[in-house]
């Protein structure tokens, strides 16, 4: 294999490898993966990035990681490093996550090496072999977590390092993530070491490619194929998925964005304001019948509020049935927002679970109170620790640790074991007097 005249490396990120419960979308989901990887390989890159999330949980399907290894392997074998953070979706603060079994075999490398001091968090370097970039970085937390450890990073350090430098990040900076989506609470683009020849983000699922002034370009390339309906929906009207091969020398740098082209999806919204179930539903039939599904991904979406009739009577099943025949890939109908005018319609703001996750949070936080029964120092303890940012944080926490998945070979008296001890690690303990 020939490599590049000019130096290269491959940027991606967000794989998330095992999103999906319906097997076809989890088939394409990691089949994007391999073709991404083939293509670097063939393009001949010194290096691979990938910022973080290559799995969805952090213990996943051992099918899944046997494909992602035999990707990986081939790397290896050829002597391409691959550097990679934890993702908020693949980290564990209390388990072992299968990035780190991955990196223990060596077909990753982690580029976090933080010392901490009293007061600064400091961050060593990784420096890549074939052409001495050097690379350093933070993993992303649940909830968006690691924002502290921005605060107390320091910049100075790093950027008194000479030489070819890249900061590998999983989290979204303020000044350039979308403003129509919602990623939680970011980082100010100041927070960052200044003088890097590339910040390789990962966490936004959109391609962005920005220079902020007096820090440098900061590249995300975006969600590989997406891990949401959301993202299948945005997909759908537009937004590209892929990763990044980028050439670079001390005179320029050439980022090139590769799109997944393996599946096309489509996206149709139906209208059901003041119009009858029956309207809806002739509608809804006549638009399939017209729909080309075949080899494609089809999201229907209905919305507004029905004048007579309910949802139920609309023939969704039918509407499966129609595109199924037609040889659709995969079909999906989204009902949420259709009503009727009998139906109390509640309303949580956030697109992003984690978003809908810390708004109830926020809302039943706002209601919580501390019993008045108890002492003091209990109940000052409480006001601090439970309420407000804290008790936010707390809450996120605690949910982070319930939403944990049963390991493969754990039995369920084991599993819960360790789901009661993690919840007490993150519990604040109250320092007695």
């Amino acid at each position: 294999m020939e490599t590049s005249k000019v130096p290269s490396f491959a940027h991606l990120a967000d794989c998330h490898i095992g999103a999906w419960r319906d097997l076809r979308l989890k088939e394409l989901n990691i089949q994007s993966f391999e073709k991404a990887m083939d293509q670097i390989l063939s393009h001949g890159v010194n290096f691979v990035i990938i910022s973080g999330d290559l799995f969805h949980v952090n213990l996943p399907d051992l099918d899944s990681v046997r494909r992602v290894v035999e990707k990986l392997r081939l790397f290896k074998d050829q002597g391409i490093p691959i550097y990679t953070v934890y993702g908020s979706h693949d980290y564990s603060p209390n388990a072992t996550a299968m990035i780190d079994v991955l990196c223990a075999g060596g077909l990753l490398t982690r580029v976090i090496k933080p010392e901490q001091t009293e007061e600064k968090i400091k961050l060593g370097f990784v420096e890549d072999p074939s052409t001495g970039v050097k690379l350093c970085g933070f993993s992303g937390r649940s909830y968006s977590l690691e924002r502290e450890y921005y605060q107390l990073l320091d910049r100075e350090s790093l950027e008194n390092e000479d030489g070819c430098k890249i900061f590998v990040l999983h989290t979204a900076v303020e000044e350039v993530k979308p403003a129509s989506a919602a990623y939680g609470q970011g980082i100010a683009a100041s927070l960052l070491p200044k003088g890097f020849l590339y910040y390789a983000g990962g966490h936004v699922h959109e391609h962005i490619d920005e220079k902020v002034p007096r820090i440098g370009r900061i590249v995300y390339p975006g969600a590989l194929f997406g891990s949401t309906f959301a993202d299948l929906e945005q997909t759908a009207k537009g937004t590209k998925r892929g990763y990044l091969i980028v050439d670079f020398s001390d005179e320029d740098t050439r980022v090139d964005f590769i799109e997944n082209t393996l599946i096309e999806t489509l996206y149709f919204e139906i209208d059901g304001e003041s119009r009858t179930s029956i309207e809806v539903n002739e509608e809804l039939l006549r638009l399939c019948e017209d729909i080309a599904a075949e080899g494609k991904i089809i999201l229907l979406k209905l919305t507004g509020v029905l004048s007579a009739g309910k949802v139920s009577d609309i023939e969704f099943s039918k509407v499966r049935n129609i595109l199924r025949t037609k040889n659709a890939e995969f079909v999906f109908i989204n009902r949420r927002a259709l009503t009727t005018r009998e139906t109390t319609k509640i309303t949580v703001e956030g697109e992003a679970p984690e978003d809908i996750e810390e708004n109830v949070f926020k809302e039943s936080l706002s209601d919580f109170r501390i019993p008045k029964v108890l002492d003091d120092d209990l109940r000052n303890w409480g006001e601090k620790t439970l309420k407000g940012k804290q008790g936010l944080e707390l809450s996120l926490k605690l949910l982070h640790v319930m939403k944990s998945e049963k390991q493969e070979g754990e039995t369920n008296r084991d599993f819960e074991t360790r789901i009661v001890h993690d919840g007490k690690d993150v519990l604040p303990g109250r320092k007695a007097k």
